[in-house]
């Protein structure tokens, strides 16, 4: 089911937001009066794409001149998140941060590093004794 909250300017541009779970097209009628209180009617054919992005992602659409409405939709990740819908986790570990020790990852995207007795500092980079 979608949900609109449309309006027109006093210079005749239409616009608003339109809300839906899942993508669909509906119509819009639209009654517009002249100055000298003529009617007009106006059908519009939108079309709805919901947003499949989850963690917090922002969906972003684009279109191309042979297709000007948009034809796809991305998702644009918050920093911890990756994949076509943002679900997957990024590892903070993934990139060995921590030279000698065990890095151990926290939530959101943080780790810390389990330095060996031998070693110290941030990330484990300094032998005890040098």
């Amino acid at each position: 089911m979608a949900t609109a909250n449309v309006s027109l300017s006093h210079d005749g541009q239409l616009s608003g937001q339109l809300y839906s779970s899942r993508n669909s097209s509906r119509q819009l009628d639209v009654v517009l009066f002249d100055e000298c209180d003529r009617e007009t009617n106006v059908r519009l054919e939108v079309t709805v794409l919901a947003c499949p992005c989850l963690n917090g992602g922002t969906c972003e659409t684009w279109s191309t001149p042979e297709a000007p409405v948009y034809d796809a939709v991305y998702c644009t990740c918050l920093r911890d998140f990756t994949g076509r819908r943002c679900e997957v986790l990024v590892n903070p570990c993934y990139s060995n941060p921590c030279f000698n020790g065990r890095c151990i990852a926290q939530s959101s995207g943080i780790f810390h590093c389990a330095c060996p007795e031998d070693t110290t500092g941030e990330r484990s980079v300094f032998h005890r004794g040098d």
